[in-house]
């Protein structure tokens, strides 16, 4: 694959595919795993606790949720090194 003249390697591919997915789908995986550690990149992580994104009613009104899902839509809009990751 090329872009005009120049050639685009495997890992810069790997790398921009990885980030765009996580940037649209915030939530741990193997692709955010990759990210963050063998890419090096910067992540703003949540930790719920277990079963938290399937009982959204107790969550709704928290504060710290709020914050990230504005986070996560900042990061989403503008050009940003940070990964946004919810676990």
């Amino acid at each position: 694959m090329t872009v005009g003249d120049d050639y685009i390697s495997y890992q810069t591919l790997l790398y921009a595919l990885n980030a765009a997915i996580v940037k649209g789908t915030p939530r741990w995986s193997q692709r955010a795993y990759m990210s963050l550690y063998e890419f090096g990149m910067n992540g703003i992580i949540f930790m719920m606790e277990k079963g938290a994104l399937s009982n959204i009613d107790q969550h709704k009104d928290d504060w710290r949720v709020a914050l990230m899902v504005k986070v996560t839509e900042w990061t989403q809009e503008n050009d940003s090194s940070y990964l946004p990751v919810i676990g």
